[in-house]
């Protein structure tokens, strides 16, 4: 099988077939595959991301809990980390989020102020 090109695309003969394709189907196509490629790609990288996240989640669980003071004075212990805080929770100023899932069922997410 022997290809030829010329300025209206490639060209090729398979015992009684002729097949003939013009440049711009074969542009768009080697565009899209390098694009699909590229997509590829990211997807790994981002599943190397997420698996490398969920171990520093891992982690954390068995992590001691911290005081809260801690946590906020030290800005690199602020994801996943465990707290341990006193005080008294403000009823007055509490917050409701309507239309939240958790287990497939349609809730609230309550969030309450804690007084330290």
């Amino acid at each position: 099988m022997f290809f030829h090109t010329n300025k209206h695309g490639l060209q090729t003969q398979v015992g009684n077939c002729h097949f003939q394709c013009s440049w711009f189907p074969m542009i768009v196509l080697s565009l899209a595959c390098a694009f699909m490629a590229s997509l590829g790609h990211w997807q790994l990288n981002r599943a190397a991301e997420k698996s490398a996240l969920l171990n520093h989640y891992q982690l954390s669980l068995h992590q001691q809990p911290k005081t809260l003071t801690t946590v906020i004075q030290n800005s690199a212990l602020r994801q996943y980390t465990p707290i341990q805080s006193t005080g008294l929770f403000d009823w007055a100023h509490m917050i409701l989020l309507d239309h939240q899932y958790h287990k497939h069922k349609l809730g609230y997410h309550v969030i309450v102020p804690l007084k330290a």
